[in-house]
């Protein structure tokens, strides 16, 4: 029994490699992997223009998305959010630069959990976000209150 299942899985590899075989015996080129926007990746800087790194991430690995950092871990400098308005505008100019180099959007993100880990913080301008720990713990009318809050940061 087990030499007969072998048999049959050899002949159907077999048979299926040269069904797929090109007629003319050419090898065939396998298809182009988009890999890169399967990347997100984070940057330096707080915004576009003159940021070489930027540009190429976008246009030339052409990234599927980057991800936003309040502050640098090493020089606990500003990394990509100052404030509200400087966000608004980079995020702008990233789907510029994006729809220019690659014809599509970039998936823009942010690690905003709440709690400890806020970095669209309430010293820049944007409302608080509990944590999950505490949305959990309450009513369905404070996650109503959770989800508005965080609402505005998404449509960003």
């Amino acid at each position: 029994m087990r030499a007969r299942l072998v048999v049959f899985l050899l002949v159907l590899i077999v048979g299926g490699c040269a069904a797929t075989a090109p007629s003319d015996g050419a090898a065939r080129k396998p298809p182009a992997l988009p890999l890169g926007e399967l990347l997100l990746m984070g940057f330096g800087g707080t915004q576009v223009e003159g940021n070489e790194e930027v540009r190429s991430l976008v246009c030339d690995v052409k990234v599927g998305g980057l991800i936003l950092f309040e502050r640098d871990s090493r020089s606990g400098e500003a990394r990509n959010i100052s404030s509200a308005e400087q966000v608004r505008q980079l995020t702008s100019d990233l789907q510029a630069l994006a729809r220019s180099c690659t014809g599509r959007r970039l998936l823009i993100a942010a690690d905003n959990e709440g709690g400890l880990v806020m970095r669209l913080s309430t010293r820049l301008g944007y409302l608080p976000t509990p944590p999950p720990q505490a949305l959990v713990r309450t009513s369905t009318a404070v996650h109503a209150k959770g989800a508005q809050n965080l609402s505005p940061l998404l449509l960003m």
